[in-house]
């Protein structure tokens, strides 16, 4: 079984682990699949303990990237029928079933259990057993899951073969509790309720209208297209002009957007590009549009071209502005896409960059562009991060964020319940960087959310802090979520309790946990709470008060006979008797 780093029982193999999904990572940021282009795969029984592949004869084999199957007699025609979910686009295929049936072959069951029998109305595990009137028999069992984020069809559909009688069907429910069922026909569906003895006929239900659509594939073009979500500022980038004088590339950016073109002499696209940008100059520069076309022959290993590029661009007939691009500002552009994208490619020739006034790296195009796609992308340019992030995405939808509203505290509580406590203090500090603010005393709905989000904030790094054994850290950070909000009987209950019972005589305060403990059990319900009870008496047993501390002590255990919790009977008779002798607790 595949195991985590943390469950590692020794340190060679959190190494091991640690290794070889470090290799795996390098592999995909090359290129390689890590869960993508998996074809759907169909075999063929032979019948002779091998299978033949068939995923092209049987049209399944589409190159789509699936996932999940389901399988479910969904035309209640007498065969299977197959649904397969891909985790790209088209998300949902439907195969339909068109085999000629011959013959009376096939039935199918919907088992219905018995609460009353201790069967679940939907008795996953049961077994029906099909007995054939030649004696033969089919069996087949109830499941649930069936496959990688799949569930079929809970009908369980028997092929019958040509000329095939049934004579009765078993159900074995569980155990040996089993029921027989006789009276059925072949080529129906019939459902099996436990403890009737008596299948019931279904009618073939209305089946629902699919639509359907053909889905274009593009064809592979060798370009990419690429668009930062959020616009990289660029450094101050230069190059040489082809008459040797430095120019500032960020300084031009200013006032104008720069499409920075990568190309080289030797690149018949790249020369077919230069014209179409030199044909659509005066285009380009209505729309705002500097075109910077900078060279780059010499930083080739081996350059298979020995012409100027200056006399070449001349003869070409290109008049924008050109120069030789230095290997600094290669590598800070192939940087800015390494940096971004997961995936890394060399960069090609041609390659252009489309910078926003004021120096924002926008676009990135590896290979040839289209001007339509390049005018199109400068529309988006400079209106804010909203519009960014949709022109980054290579097809329309919805963002999850619009529909499931991401919740902090819940995200920060799962790292913590993983014990993730570093993901989950990043995470809350992160928040505090950007949206800390002193309490306000709420006088309406949406101050009052604020406060209490700021206290959920400061509780959970208390946790953490708590967790990790930190107890000043915690008591600090409790702290503080109670001055965005003091009625919170989780944090006065943890602050409490660290007060009273710290061994570092520094930290353990007393007087302040009597008054948490005090004000807590004002609120309802809480006096009858043995854990809060428990936390009270450690506080006066830590203030000198044992008499209330026993008094309170003795209370938490008969509520915890009434309750019949004898597990925790025994930590709170020790700290009885440990009351008794005026001794506090520490932990």
């Amino acid at each position: 079984m595949s195991q985590a780093p943390q469950d590692a029982e020794v340190e060679t193999e959190k190494a091991n682990y640690l290794e070889a999904f470090s290799q795996l990572a390098k592999k995909i940021r090359n290129g390689a699949s890590f869960s993508g282009r998996e074809r759907h795969c169909a075999f063929l029984n032979r019948g002779n303990g091998s299978f033949a592949d068939v995923s092209a004869l049987s049209g399944i084999g589409l190159p789509d990237d699936g996932r999940g199957i389901a399988l479910t007699d969904w035309d209640q025609d007498g065969d299977v029928d197959v649904w397969i979910s891909n985790r790209s686009s088209p998300r949902l295929r439907f195969f339909q079933n068109k085999i000629p049936a011959k013959g009376p072959n096939w039935v199918s069951f919907r088992l219905v259990g018995d609460p009353s029998h201790q069967t679940p109305r939907d008795p996953v595990g049961a077994r029906v057993i099909l007995e054939m009137k030649d004696g033969s028999i089919r069996s087949k069992t109830l499941h649930a899951g069936e496959g990688f984020l799949s569930q079929s069809s809970k009908w369980l559909h028997f092929g019958l073969g040509q000329n095939a009688e049934i004579s009765a069907v078993q159900v074995h429910w569980k155990g040996r509790d089993y029921e027989k069922f006789g009276g059925l026909e072949a080529m129906q569906r019939w459902v099996l309720k436990q403890g009737t003895g008596k299948a019931l006929k279904t009618p073939l239900r209305n089946l629902p209208v699919i639509e359907t659509e053909e889905w274009p594939r593009e064809p592979e073009t060798g370009t990419a297209r690429m668009a930062w979500s959020l616009p990289l500022k660029i450094p101050k980038l230069t190059f040489q002009d082809l008459s040797g004088q430095e120019r500032d590339l960020s300084k031009m950016a200013e006032k104008k957007i720069i499409l920075l073109n990568l190309w080289a002499t030797w690149c018949e696209p790249c020369v077919e590009e230069l014209k179409m940008l030199q044909e659509q100059s005066k285009q380009l520069a209505q729309q705002g549009i500097e075109v910077v076309a900078l060279n780059v022959d010499h930083l080739g290993e081996a350059n298979p071209s020995t012409k100027d590029p200056r006399s070449f661009v001349k003869e070409i007939g290109f008049q924008g502005t050109v120069g030789s691009a230095s290997p600094k500002l290669v590598e800070l552009l192939d940087q800015s896409m390494t940096q971004t994208f997961f995936i890394h490619r060399a960069m090609p020739v041609p390659a252009s960059f489309l910078i926003d006034r004021g120096g924002w790296l926008s676009m990135a195009y590896k290979g040839t562009f289209d001007l339509k796609t390049l005018l199109a992308d400068v529309q988006t340019l400079g209106k804010g991060p909203e519009t960014s992030r949709t022109a980054a995405m290579p097809y329309r939808g919805l963002w999850a964020d619009r529909e499931f509203a991401t919740n902090l505290a819940k995200e920060a509580g799962t790292y913590i319940e993983g014990q993730y406590y570093g993901d989950a203090r990043h995470l809350l500090e992160d928040f505090l960087k950007e949206k800390a603010r002193p309490p306000i005393k709420a006088t309406d709905q949406k101050t009052y959310a604020q406060n209490m989000q700021q206290a959920e904030v400061y509780y959970l790094l208390g946790e953490i802090a708590r967790l990790e054994n930190q107890g000043k850290l915690a008591i600090i950070n409790y702290e503080k979520s109670l001055q965005y909000h003091q009625k919170q009987v989780l944090v006065l209950n943890r602050l409490a309790w660290l007060l009273a019972t710290q061994e570092d005589p520094k930290i353990r305060n007393a007087k302040r946990a009597v008054d948490l403990v005090d004000f807590m059990l004002q609120a309802p319900a809480v006096a009858q709470s043995p854990e809060h009870l428990g936390t009270a008496a450690a506080a006066y047993a830590a203030a000198g008060d044992f008499t209330k501390a026993v008094a309170l002590t003795q209370k938490v255990i008969n509520l915890l006979k009434e309750k019949q919790e004898f597990d925790r009977l025994k930590e709170q008779e020790k700290r009885l008797l440990l009351y008794q002798s005026n001794e506090f607790l520490t932990e």
